[in-house]
């Protein structure tokens, strides 16, 4: 079983764009969650600390089996 240079390097681009999705989604809902925290609303800061844990799940799921050896 042969695997084309192309092929790695098209499925090596996908992951990366991915993780740079997560890691400017994970931005993104840090923001949120200091920005609820300054403003003292409690429910949005739980919404937004759960997005964010998912959000880091996500890559770590990434990088640990989506990124080729």
């Amino acid at each position: 079983m042969s695997v084309d240079s192309s092929q790695l390097m098209t499925k090596n681009t996908d992951n990366f764009t991915l993780l740079i999705i997560c890691d400017l989604m994970s931005a993104a809902m840090s923001s949120i969650l200091w920005l609820t925290v300054l403003f003292e609303r409690e429910i949005s800061s739980f919404f937004a600390l759960h997005l964010l844990l998912k959000i880091s799940a996500m890559r770590f799921l990434l990088l640990c089996f989506a990124t080729p050896v």
